[in-house]
C-alpha cells in the first residue's frame, strides 16, 4: 500500500487531503473541550484541563469561522 501512495500522485494528494480534514476536526474538538459546558438542567461545569487550553481555544475560534458552515 506504501508503494501505491508513493507511485500514485492523486492517491498521495487525497490521503493528504484527509488527514488536513481530520487535524481540523480535531483542533475543533479540542477547542470545544477547552471552554465552559452548561448542561440541559443548567449546570454548568469546567472546560478540560489542558495547558495548551488558550491556544486551542484560539484555533477553534479560528476553525468554526473559516471553515464550519453557519446554518441559515
Amino acid at each position: 500500500m506504501l508503494l501505491d501512495i508513493k507511485e500514485n500522485p492523486r492517491l498521495k494528494k487525497q490521503l493528504n487531503a484527509e488527514a488536513y480534514v481530520s487535524w481540523i476536526a480535531t483542533a475543533r474538538m479540542k477547542a470545544k473541550l477547552s471552554k465552559p459546558y452548561t448542561f440541559a438542567d443548567g449546570e454548568t461545569h469546567a472546560p478540560m484541563l489542558l495547558p495548551e487550553g488558550e491556544i486551542y481555544s484560539e484555533l477553534g475560534d479560528m476553525i468554526e469561522e473559516l471553515y464550519v458552515p453557519k446554518g441559515e
